[in-house]
């Protein structure tokens, strides 16, 4: 009887133990470790985030006129540009598949391109009230989702 409750005392302890690591992983990464949407939206946004970079600034494209610069009005111009070529890449339809394996309702597509968004206009080094406003918006939004959840 006695080694039953040591047992189950000490399973407890490993479950409680689990649940407080499992919380401070989840709180201390904003809670990008307990979504699985937001981990693959993070690496999709690091690897079109320059999708066809003019490689000149966005300074430059404005300065120049470029038709770019006038599409997006002047603001974060290669930023937008990358992700509108690399969303509308991934809406056709040979992408169907794959994109049901990043989000399977609308409710999950919302927040990937809601993200997504957030994390290109972040990059936008040249705006720094863009980056502070991405950065806050990206994290301190979702982080109260994540909470309520």
């Amino acid at each position: 009887e006695m080694l039953k409750e040591n047992y189950i005392g000490e399973s407890d302890q490993t479950n409680t133990m689990e649940r407080q690591r499992h919380a401070w992983k989840h709180f201390d990464t904003n809670g990008i470790s307990s979504n699985p949407l937001w981990q693959f939206t993070l690496v999709f946004a690091a690897l079109v985030h320059d999708v066809q970079h003019e490689g000149i600034t966005n300074r430059q494209l404005v300065k120049e006129g470029h038709p770019l610069a006038i599409r997006y009005h002047d603001r974060s111009v290669l930023e937008q540009n990358s992700l509108s070529v690399s969303y509308q890449l991934l809406m056709q339809p040979e992408f169907d598949q794959f994109r049901s394996a990043i989000f399977s309702s609308l409710e999950e597509r919302q927040a990937f391109r809601s993200l997504l968004i957030d994390l290109l206009m972040t990059t936008d080094i040249g705006s720094p009230e863009q980056t502070e406003v991405g950065k806050r918006k990206c994290w301190n939004e979702r982080r109260n989702v994540v909470e309520i959840l």
